[in-house]
């Protein structure tokens, strides 16, 4: 099991504009084969993405969405392991 942060851009209303900014969030308790599909999936054409890919860009828009931002699913810039987790 893996711990995940993910960098990506999103939006924040401010008064009667959107502002768009850098966001970060971080996944943890993640199977390491689909970690290694995540990372694999942010280099690859659309149409080489796994439906991990697709969980992964409706968890964030669902987060974001109860954080008050609008996440934008073509900004993921980096996927980071930043702790392993051992089994139990």
């Amino acid at each position: 099991m893996k711990s995940v942060q993910i960098t990506y851009d999103a939006k924040v209303k401010i008064g009667t504009s959107y502002e768009r900014g850098e966001a970060c969030t971080q996944l943890d308790f993640l199977d390491d084969k689909v970690v290694e599909s995540l990372i694999a999936d942010l280099n690859a054409a659309p149409a080489k993405q796994s439906s991990h890919w697709f969980d992964l860009l409706q968890t964030l828009t669902f987060m974001n969405m109860l954080q008050g931002r609008i996440f934008i699913p073509t900004s993921i810039k980096m996927i980071q392991v930043v702790a392993e987790i051992p089994n139990c």
